[in-house]
């Protein structure tokens, strides 16, 4: 089991103490409490209303009453007993892995993040963007469901129905004004700028803006007020916006807007200030918003989540005791689950699959063509088209039960359905599973995704350990379960951009892309999230990050390798993986590409372990409790038709008629009324409760029970008064390294036609050897083995080109790489390697070598670029290591980092780049790396402090080549060389893109060229300098440039003409 447990834990917990019954005078007290008004406010107004009629005398009926206080009961088991977060109901917060025990909270341990509810914002905004005043001034974008099909350009627009929004395919001629529009806008352009385009001899400004304006409301364009499900929420986005429009026009109207929503954001903040709030303050936040004109829902306007921040009181060594304890049973547990699950492929998948390859075989096609309900294969055709069908719309159609059709046993149910048969002759109510029972079972972690979320509960303790109930491990990531919660906490925010970036090193070839769709205004209440991952897949919502940054629709294609589906971005040329990074329950009538998209997460994952009995658990009434290795991974659950409880339903002697048949089922006091994810706790031997659930079953055909565990003596959550909590933590699981294997039929399409050799095993004419060492000891071997080893290969006519770089998997090697001038001289190559490496081999200080097979990374450097790249990492690495070659200590360690600017200002010259174009190339450079450090405003601080040391030396060797010359000759002399063997190459490649030829961007060829520069020239962190000095290039450049132009360095920088 390749996986390491991320070392800080989510705990789930209620507002309130655990309590299990309840009369009706203890509800009335409950909920006059201000806490708990407020929260039952937030989650529904309307039985806020209903409590408080009741309790003037207003609502009297016997029935009503009786209706009001089993709901009113509901909220308050939910509110004292249940941990899933829900408003002011229950939250959650973070715990370091030790803290298991003793978790004190307080109201002070509490904390709360209100905001506008996004049916509200999304209607606001789309009022806004209707207004001249504002409209004028925004920018405007393609919509991002747009893709070109035959003479017509398709995209999915929407409308409202019912407060519902509804989306339909739409399709336009694809006319030579649409493509000037669409292709201007992707930077963001306003109406102005759009119809100027258009603008000429045979139409007039007033034409043109006339036409935009009806490309704007048929949606082929859509404004930057449409709203984001990651970053910031929706409320802060509108007003930036308002107020970036309000430096540019005081419009009266506008500041009046501007002035209401600021109100009401700083309102709402001091509303999160704390708990228990009157209901007058959101009230009057009401009236505020109603100024606005926008139609609003009170009960659907404020959405709040709950945070907290518990105290530990812990012994240290039993915290470390404790946190070893929780890991080795729920990892023995998780175990064994592996053995008993059986890994299901995707059935949308399987067949879309198979679709495309009798279609297509393994040509690869764009997706937007793929997925076209009409012209293409679709996807998950039974679900929406994509038309309007008013007959069937809002239609849920009941799936068919698998369970119930496929009764074939493998192994694995046939072990687990004699167990079951056993404990039902000897009416055990327990059962347990252990490692030897399953010993014949395969353990398999292949398909496991690279980071898992396990939910469980403590109820108690057993024989000195932890009792724990697991409930579930899974979902394409660990972020699924936690994202939308590091919307309004930074310590879970902290959280989700850790496991993501341990995702994409995972996965340095491949990119992960978050998938960002808003498929109704509600539902982003749920989407929110934050910006976690470098790139998004924007469709039919707003990303808010660089352009660079965005995965769109027409960006997209797909093909068949290996049996297995590759989405590929043809713009970045790499594998895309998909995550939705929320738990949203997507399948109900989503729109295909977004289908598609989220089930492509899933492929060849095991996206949920948890226990299950099989296809047989259907035909028994009751399934005993499974215990494995101390953790209880299947509560005991009875399975009741109506027959089996039409007993309770009897109107007389309900208390008499309840005895009898919780007798008879052996049912515990207190059960839970399961309905999937929903849990409402009963305890049987409390009427009020017994007759609420009676109500609540009355007209039901059948239900499921599970039993309630949790000991009061042993609970870990308390507060200061001693009251006892309910719990359910989340811990992560993050592999460690990928175990997919490296299949040649994965590999993606090459970029053109043309053909280039991929791949170099030994024996062929590139020989690659890994060498193992140390990271200080790395510098050494380079100049004192390989340096003089590879001039005398060269001399000696032996090899004509080599390169190296440094690398970690995670051993830290160095990887070396000889092209042969003749492969049958290979003997020679390797004897004169062995010998020169034979010291440090001996020594210990190199502790493995070993061969492997080259790839070239075709899609990164380009086919025609392939051999001319691989000819500048030859000279970079003899530079490099020249280098390396004269410096010493603390001095020499200066110079490096000087020397890695000086060589990047140096290569950026031999490619024609002026300032003006170094500036916008490091920019896109800086922004990346401050994404991937997660920049905040102290590192910033740190790296200005830090540029402000520094910058006498940084522009010594960017500005004053003179001063250079006297201080470091060496420097000089290797940078006359080295110019003078990249010119050619440089001359090469931008004769490539004079003519267009060029397959890359010359930026992202000139990017991939500077990192694996540095990659040579540091010994370590590379990543962590690559960020530093890309930041302080910019720095300078945008200084250099200020002094030349009639701007300061603060204002807007020019835009290049330099292509890439």
């Amino acid at each position: 089991m390749n996986y390491n447990f991320y070392h800080k834990t989510i705990l789930r917990t209620p507002l309130k103490p655990l309590k299990t019954n309840f009369n009706a005078e203890e509800l009335c007290v409950l909920f006059t409490q201000k806490e708990v008004q407020e929260a039952l406010f937030l989650s529904s107004p309307n039985l806020l209303n209903e409590f408080i009629k009741w309790q003037n005398g207003e609502i009297t009926d016997k029935t009503e009453v009786e209706k009001l206080i089993y709901s009113l009961l509901k909220y308050a088991l939910r509110m004292h007993n249940r941990c899933t977060p829900y408003g002011l109901f229950a939250g959650c917060g973070v715990i370091e892995n030790s803290n298991h025990n003793n978790i004190i909270i307080s109201k002070k341990s509490y904390q709360r993040s209100t905001r506008l509810d996004m049916n509200f914002t999304c209607a606001l905004a789309q009022e806004l963007a209707k207004k001249p005043f504002i409209q004028s001034h925004l920018k405007f974008y393609p919509n991002t469901s747009i893709y070109n099909l035959h003479d017509k350009i398709r995209y999915v627009e929407y409308f409202y129905k019912d407060k519902r929004r509804i989306h339909q395919i739409n399709a336009v001629d694809n006319t030579i004004y649409l493509q000037k529009i669409i292709q201007k806008a992707k930077q963001g352009v306003t109406i102005r700028q759009l119809s100027e385009l258009l603008v000429c001899e045979e139409i007039n400004y007033e034409e043109a803006e006339y036409f935009i304006n009806d490309v704007i409301d048929s949606q082929l364009l859509i404004c930057e007020l449409e709203p984001s499900v990651t970053g910031e929420e929706l409320l802060s986005q509108i007003l930036t916006i308002l107020n970036k429009i309000k430096k540019e026009n005081q419009n009266l109207e506008l500041l009046k807007i501007i002035n209401i929503l600021d109100n009401v954001q700083k309102e709402i903040q001091k509303i999160d200030k704390k708990i228990g709030n009157n209901i007058t303050e959101y009230e009057s936040l009401s009236e505020k918003l109603k100024k606005l004109d926008i139609p609003l829902d009170v009960n659907k306007l404020f959405q709040t989540d709950l945070y907290i921040s518990p105290n530990i009181s812990n012994n240290q060594d039993d915290n470390i005791n404790r946190e070893s304890i929780y890991e080795k049973m729920l990892v023995k547990a998780l175990k064994i689950l592996n053995k008993l699950s059986h890994f299901k492929e995707n059935p949308n998948l399987k067949t879309f699959k198979e679709k495309i390859y009798q279609r297509y075989e393994e040509d690869e096609v764009s997706l937007s063509k793929l997925l076209d309900t009409e012209s293409g294969i679709g996807y998950n055709n039974n679900n929406q088209t994509g038309d309007v069908n008013p007959l069937i719309e809002n239609l849920l159609l009941n799936e068919v039960d698998s369970d119930s059709v496929e009764l074939a046993l493998n192994k694995k149910q046939s072990f687990l359905f004699k167990r079951l048969i056993k404990a039902n002759q000897d009416k055990e109510y327990s059962i347990t599973i252990n490692s030897k029972d399953v010993e014949k079972f395969e353990e398999n972690w292949n398909n496991y995704p690279d980071s898992i979320a396990i939910m469980y509960t403590h109820v108690g303790n057993n024989n000195g350990l932890p009792l724990l109930t697991f409930k579930n491990a899974g979902g394409s990531s660990a972020i699924n379960l936690l994202g939308r919660f590091g919307a309004g906490n930074k310590e879970i925010e902290e959280i989700v951009k850790e496991v993501a970036l341990h995702e994409q090193n995972l996965n340095t070839d491949k990119i992960i892309a978050s998938i960002l769709h808003l498929p109704e205004s509600r539902t982003g209440n749920i989407l929110l999230r934050p910006i976690v991952r470098e790139y998004e897949i924007p469709y039919l919502s707003k990303s808010t990050l660089p352009r660079k940054q965005q995965i769109l629709l027409d960006d997209l294609f797909v093909s068949i390798r290996n049996n297995k589906i590759i989405l590929r971005s043809k713009r970045l040329n790499k594998e895309i993986i998909t995550r939705l990074d929320n738990a949203h329950n997507y399948s109900f009538n989503a729109l295909p590409i977004y289908y598609f998209l989220c089930d492509m997460q899933t492929q060849n994952i095991q996206e949920d372990t948890y226990f299950d009995w099989g296809n047989l658990k259907n035909n028994f009434s009751f399934l005993p409790r499974v215990e494995i290795e101390g953790v209880i991974v299947s509560l005991a659950t009875w399975q009741l038709k109506k027959d089996k409880f039409k007993l309770l339903l009897e109107k007389n002697n309900l208390i008499k008629n309840a005895l009898e048949w919780q007798e008879k089922w052996q049912l515990p006091d207190l059960v839970l009324l399961a309905d999937g994810d929903n849990e409402l706790l009963i305890n049987l031997k409390d009427e009020l409760s017994l007759s609420m659930f009676i109500a609540e079953i009355n007209k039901r055909d059948a239900i499921v029970l599970k039993e309630f565990l949790f000991d009061e003596k042993t609970a870990l959550v308390k507060d200061g008064k001693g009251n006892v909590y309910t719990n359910e933590f989340i811990t992560i699981l993050q592999k460690q390294l990928l175990e997919y294997p490296t299949l040649e039929e994965d590999k993606l399409p090459v970029l053109t036609k043309n053909k280039i050799e991929r791949t170099f095993s030994i024996g062929s004419e590139w020989l690659y050897y890994k060498i193992y060492c140390g990271v200080k000891i790395a510098d050494k071997i380079l100049t004192e083995v390989i340096k003089p080893l590879t001039e005398q290969l060269i001399k000696n006519k032996l090899i004509d080109n080599w390169f190296f770089i440094r690398y970690a998997d995670p051993d830290v090697h160095l990887r070396l790489r000889f092209h042969l001038s003749d492969t049958s001289k290979i003997g020679e190559v390797v004897s004169l390697f062995y010998k020169a490496a034979n010291e440090y081999q001996t020594s210990g200080l190199i502790w493995k070598i070993q061969t492997d097979t080259y790839q070239r990374e075709i899609e990164r450097y380009g086919v025609a670029t392939m051999i001319l790249s691989e000819q500048l990492f030859y000279y970079d690495s003899k530079y490099t290591i020249k280098f390396l070659d004269q410096i010493k200590g603390s001095e020499g360690e200066e110079l490096r980092w000087l020397f890695g600017i000086k060589t990047i200002d140096e290569l950026l010259n031999l490619f024609q780049y002026k300032t003006e174009d170094k500036l916008i190339l490091l920019e896109h450079l800086k922004t990346g790396f401050a994404l991937e450090f997660n920049m905040n405003k102290n590192l910033k601080m740190q790296l200005d402090k830090k540029y402000r040391d520094k910058r006498n030396s940084i522009e010594t060797f960017l500005w004053d080549d003179e001063q250079l010359n006297k201080k470091y000759q060496f420097i000089t002399i290797l940078l006359k060389v080295n110019n003078k063997n990249i010119t050619p190459i440089a001359h090469e490649i931008l004769s490539m893109q004079q003519n267009n030829s060029l397959e890359l961007p010359l930026n992202d060829l000139l990017a991939s060229y500077i990192h694996m520069f540095l990659n040579r020239l540091f010994k370590n962190k590379q990543r962590l300098h690559e960020m530093i000095i890309y930041d302080f290039m910019w720095r300078s450049y945008r200084s250099e440039l200020a002094k030349k132009l009639p701007y300061k360095e603060s204002e807007e920088q020019p835009n290049s003409n330099q292509k890439n």
